[in-house]
């Protein structure tokens, strides 16, 4: 295992990397951002917000955490692209775990502890290519008013600890935690990393061979 959601609940105060952010319901803005490099916090602290409905995340997991950075190298090898990781931790039972939206790179996320439900629709809108080259990381929101012209999804999801998902760039997702069924896995405490892929070599101008992109020869 990676590391799991009560490592951080339950195993004592834990040396946190960078900066970890916390999201209110709509993951629209971060409640608090510790700006430290490094922070102590306690399981009480994590707790605490969890049951206040927030979402805690620790950002660039792979700088300070060796198996997050094993998966980032394993992934970034396997498809030669960079990566970056961000950790997401929430509570069980949400019916939103993260409202929709979309990302500006591919991602593969690796279900840690509890379960997640992903939903994901198919946008052509927000796909390939990648016509500016700075938007090779990051997400936008997805219009509400836009949510009602999206098709049926293309796929609903279930992760459970050890199971995988890989969402190319630009298809909206949404996530819940809510469970047909609670105990075991369900009443955990849902911990998944994101592994998220840049898309340097798709940008359209590097692709027509008009400009450089940073990292790519």
């Amino acid at each position: 295992a990676v590391f799991a959601a009560d490592n951080f609940l339950y195993g004592g105060r834990q040396r946190i990397g960078r900066t970890f952010l916390i999201y209110d319901r709509a993951f629209a803005r971060p409640k608090r951002q510790e700006e430290k490099f490094f922070s102590l916090v306690g399981g009480p602290f994590f707790k605490e917000q969890l049951d206040q409905g927030y979402t805690v995340v620790f950002g660039e997991a792979q700088r300070w955490n060796p198996g997050v950075h094993r998966v980032a190298k394993d992934v970034g090898e396997a498809l030669g692209r960079r990566t970056s990781v961000n950790c997401y931790m929430v509570n069980p039972g949400l019916e939103v775990g993260m409202d929709i939206h979309s990302d500006l790179h591919d991602f593969v996320v690796l279900q840690l502890s509890g379960q997640k439900n992903w939903t994901i629709w198919k946008e052509p809108r927000y796909s390939l290519p990648v016509v500016n080259p700075d938007n090779v990381f990051g997400n936008q929101s997805v219009d509400l008013k836009e949510m009602t012209t999206l098709d049926s999804p293309e796929a609903v999801v279930t992760l459970t600890p050890g199971m995988m998902l890989y969402v190319p760039r630009g298809f909206p997702h949404a996530t819940s935690t809510l469970a047909a069924e609670g105990g075991g896995i369900a009443a955990e405490v849902p911990l998944h990393a994101t592994i998220a892929v840049a898309l340097d070599n798709l940008a359209l101008p590097w692709v027509l061979g008009v400009a450089p992109a940073a990292g790519v020869p």
